[in-house]
């Protein structure tokens, strides 16, 4: 089955990739995020998200960090494509992150493009969503940078510890 769109950490010890292939314990289709620890010989799948209570069809672009934190797009059949930030260990599924200041979900695509930096506190990712932002008007997409202070300590305030 295919893999591709891999990215290695910073310190090449993590390689996020998009695969179809039902023998690392994903179903085959559809495609999702797994990591592969290099250091310990392990490969991981990235649970997958739900919004307002459907679940993926699929995610592809990913980055990772030296921890092994994933920030990914995926695709939904009755929302636009959603951008998400998953910590190894963490319960539940993957934290939306392309949301407004109550969680709301894009009103339009966000990514493909998606980053995160060496130490997984800080992300950016672009977005044509209108509803991030107040008084977005200008009908193009911008980018978004999400720091540890705006993104991580909520999701501690949530029971991601």
């Amino acid at each position: 089955s295919q893999s591709d769109i891999a990215a290695f950490s910073p310190d090449g010890r993590f390689v996020s990739f998009r695969t179809f292939a039902s023998n690392l314990g994903g179903v085959g289709l559809p495609s999702r995020v797994f990591v592969r620890d290099r250091v310990a010989g392990t490969t991981t799948p990235v649970p997958f998200p739900s919004v307002n209570g459907s679940s993926a069809n699929g995610c592809r672009e990913s980055d990772v960090s030296n921890a092994g934190t994933v920030v990914m797009m995926c695709f939904f059949p009755t929302v636009q494509d959603q951008i998400f930030l998953h910590i190894p260990g963490a319960a539940g599924t993957p934290f939306l992150i392309s949301s407004d200041a109550v969680d709301t979900a894009g009103n339009q695509a966000s990514g493909p493009e998606v980053a995160i930096d060496a130490a997984g506190l800080s992300m950016s990712f672009a977005s044509r969503a209108t509803n991030l932002v107040p008084n977005d008007t200008n009908a193009a997409a911008d980018i978004f940078i999400l720091a540890e202070e705006a993104v991580l300590d909520g999701l501690f305030a949530d029971g991601f510890e």
